[in-house]
C-alpha cells in the first residue's frame, strides 16, 4: 500500500479526532455559564419572594399602626360621651364611635388577611432556601465534572496535536498542501472512502477503471466529483 495514502489517513483521523472534540470542548464552557446562570436566576426569585415577604411586613405594621391611631381616637369619643350635654351631640359622637369600630374592624380584618398570606409566604420562602441550598451544591457538582471532562479533553487535544505535529513532519510539502487545500475546500473532509463503485461522501459513481485503481491503494488518486482523496478500506493493512 502506498506509504503517503496511509499517512494521510492518518492525518484525517487525527484531524477528525480533533475537530470533534474542539466541538465537544466549545461546548463545555456554555454548559458551565448556563447552569451558572440558572443559579442566578434562583437567587434572583428567592430575593423577590425575601422582598415579598418583607413587603407583607411593611403593611402588616403600618395597618396595625392605623388600628392603634382608630382606637385611641376611640377611646377619646367614649371619654368625650361622658361630657356632652345635648342628644344631638351625643349622637354625633355615638356615630363617631360607630364609624371608628367598623374602621378598627376593616383593617384588623386586613391584617388577618397578611397574616394568613405572610403565614404561607412564608413557608415558601423557607422551602424556597432549602431547595435554593441543595440546587447550588447540586450545580457545584455539576460544574465540577464539567470542568473535569473539559481538562481531560485539552489533554487529549494536547497529545492528538502534538501527534499530528509528528505525522506532519514525515509527509511531504506537495501533499501535505494538496490534503491542506481539499480540506480547507470540504469541512475538513479532504479523504473518502471508495466503496461499491462510488465515493462514500459525495456519492457519485466512479468510472469502473478508476475504481479498480483506487482499489489497489498504491497512488493517490482524488474523486472527479468532490476531488477528495479516494481510498478502498478493505485492503488498508
Amino acid at each position: 500500500m502506498n506509504a503517503e495514502l496511509v499517512q494521510l489517513i492518518q492525518l484525517q483521523g487525527l484531524d477528525l479526532r480533533i475537530q470533534t472534540l474542539t466541538r465537544q470542548r466549545s461546548d463545555f464552557p456554555r454548559q458551565i455559564e448556563s447552569l451558572e446562570l440558572e443559579i442566578k436566576d434562583a437567587e434572583k426569585k428567592f430575593r423577590d419572594a425575601q422582598a415579598l415577604m418583607e413587603q407583607l411586613r411593611k403593611e402588616r405594621r403600618s395597618l396595625e399602626g392605623e388600628v392603634d391611631v382608630l382606637r385611641a381616637k376611640l377611646s377619646k369619643y367614649k371619654d368625650q360621651l361622658m361630657s356632652v350635654k345635648t342628644n344631638k351631640e351625643y349622637t354625633a359622637v355615638l356615630n363617631e364611635i360607630d364609624a371608628c369600630n367598623k374602621e378598627i374592624v376593616s383593617r384588623e380584618d386586613e391584617v388577618l388577611d397578611i397574616m394568613e398570606k405572610m403565614d404561607e409566604h412564608e413557608k415558601a420562602v423557607h422551602g424556597g432556601q432549602q431547595a435554593l441550598a441543595a440546587r447550588r451544591e447540586t450545580v457545584r457538582k455539576q460544574q465540577d465534572e464539567l470542568r473535569k471532562q473539559l481538562e481531560a479533553v485539552d489533554i487529549q487535544l494536547r497529545d492528538l496535536h502534538a501527534d499530528r505535529s509528528r505525522l506532519q513532519e514525515t509527509i511531504s510539502a506537495s501533499l501535505l498542501n494538496l490534503y491542506s487545500r481539499i480540506a480547507g475546500a470540504r469541512k475538513g473532509v479532504a479523504l473518502a472512502e471508495a466503496r461499491d463503485l462510488s465515493c462514500q461522501v459525495c456519492h457519485v459513481r466512479l468510472r469502473p477503471q478508476m475504481f479498480n485503481e483506487v482499489k489497489k491503494n498504491d497512488q493517490i488518486i482524488t474523486c472527479e466529483s468532490c476531488n477528495r482523496i479516494l481510498y478502498y478500506p478493505a485492503n488498508i493493512s
